[in-house]
């Protein structure tokens, strides 16, 4: 037996959801979305709907939550040992920089007046997710939730400062910020 999400049908409809949200999400803003309006312009009905999400902040959330897993899905693996090869952080810097900057229209959205708030804070929890799932934990001079809490911190907002400057800098030379910084933050708090 197929597992739904595996079915064409289930995930046509899946995407169709999505779409239907992120156009209303540009529209009239979240605040103002409803299933029933989600349901309307998807064209299906409630049960639907309610097979695929709990209700919009779900949707809000899966829909962020995997935007974020395919902004970081590839990546150079980020451990003690990448942390001393230079090349190897710059690629990691760089693809992601390359990915932002591609999503950027989605990314202003997620972090405008139009969004539910919370983007930011699911950025930051998965990327401190991402964090204490490498050796880099175990190497710490500082306690974990400082060093989680100073690379996760200095990233968003230099990733966020980025954005509302409206990528003024090209995304290489963006890059080249990043790399300075973050290789080196992540150095003083090792042993």
């Amino acid at each position: 037996m197929k597992n739904k999400t595996q079915d064409l049908r289930y995930r046509k409809t899946d995407q169709k959801i999505r779409q239907v949200f992120v156009t209303l999400l540009r529209s009239v803003g979240y605040p103002k979305i409803t299933v029933s309006l989600i349901i309307k312009h998807a064209a299906i009905n409630r049960s639907t709907f309610y097979d695929h999400y709990l209700d919009k902040e779900d949707l809000m959330s899966q829909l962020q939550l995997t935007f974020i897993e395919n902004l970081t899905l590839n990546l150079p693996e980020l451990n003690v040992a990448a942390v001393s090869n230079q090349e190897l952080i710059n690629h990691r810097i760089d693809t992601l920089i390359e990915r932002l900057y591609a999503e950027r229209e989605t990314i202003r959205l997620y972090l405008s007046d139009r969004s539910d708030g919370r983007f930011t804070e699911r950025l930051t929890s998965f990327a401190q997710q991402l964090f204490v799932q490498t050796d880099i934990v175990g190497e710490l001079i500082v306690p974990e939730k400082y060093a989680i809490s100073a690379v996760s911190g200095v990233m968003l907002n230099l990733i966020v400062t980025w954005i509302q400057a409206d990528f003024h800098e090209s995304p290489a030379e963006f890059s080249n910020i990043v790399n300075t910084i973050a290789p080196n933050l992540f150095k003083i708090m090792l042993k």
